[in-house]
């Protein structure tokens, strides 16, 4: 991607952080979140996650989540709450935009940005990056392998 291109892709990456950041806490958790929220707790307060093949997606949300929650403990939260644990889901949307370009040999490059804007301005991908559960993280993982 040539300069201009790659401005114009921060930029709707930009707008994307800017639709999917606000308010994070000014809901309460979902049931599924509130699975998510428990079972990273017990990795925050113990230090270890046993995987269990027969439930739930594996541990990449817990350990995607751990370095936000560190910082957010250096910046003064003693918990992490709503905000922080949805954080991560905002950071993967995002991220996902910024990987549209990977598909350029397929899309093109009108196509990608086409996709980059359908992508930050979809109202599904919009919730999902605000919805403390590994369905981000799995789109991401899929785009990018």
């Amino acid at each position: 991607m040539n300069r201009a291109a790659t401005l114009v892709l921060l930029l709707i990456a930009a707008g994307a952080l800017i639709l999917r950041w606000p308010a994070l806490d000014q809901r309460p958790f979902h049931t599924d979140e509130s699975v998510h929220a428990i079972k990273f707790l017990g990795l925050w307060e113990r230090g270890v996650y046993r995987y269990d093949p027969r439930e739930y997606h594996g541990p990449s949300l817990y350990y995607a989540t751990l370095p936000v929650a560190w910082l957010a403990r250096a910046a003064g939260e003693s918990q992490p709450g709503e905000r922080t644990l949805r954080l991560v889901p905002v950071a993967f949307g995002v991220a996902l935009i910024l990987l549209l370009p990977l598909l350029r040999d397929a899309l093109g490059r009108r196509g990608v940005m086409a996709a980059a804007i359908f992508t930050t301005l979809s109202p599904a991908f919009v919730f999902y990056s605000r919805y403390y559960i590994h369905e981000l993280l799995l789109v991401l993982a899929t785009l990018a392998g």
